[in-house]
């Protein structure tokens, strides 16, 4: 693990500078703003990972959406879930900002 924090108080989202296409199957990426970017092409669980960067929702509160999706417990997949937002955050596709009052 990478050591993503899981700070209730920031939340997930993706970043201005991204471009998104979304098929029935998978979710197409591309940091517009990288010097050479290229297509993080996600499917299966990471394109379930992405759809649950909302902007609203904590590392805490993305791990439960995508193990409830497969009907198992959070503690199955929590450590496969931060690796992969810290890959994404690494990739320049999302990024973490303060939890605001609605």
């Amino acid at each position: 693990m990478t050591g993503e924090s899981t700070d209730a108080n920031s939340v997930w989202q993706v970043d201005d500078d991204v471009a998104i296409v979304a098929s029935a199957d998978s979710v197409t990426v591309l940091d517009l703003a990288a010097d050479s970017p290229a297509p993080l092409v996600l499917s299966a669980t990471a394109a379930e990972i992405w759809h649950a960067i909302d902007g609203r929702r904590s590392t805490d509160e993305i791990v439960s959406a995508v193990a409830g999706g497969y009907g198992i417990d959070g503690h199955e997949v929590r450590a496969d879930v931060i690796d992969f937002l810290t890959q994404l955050r690494l990739a320049g596709v999302i990024r973490r900002r303060a939890r605001t009052l609605d």
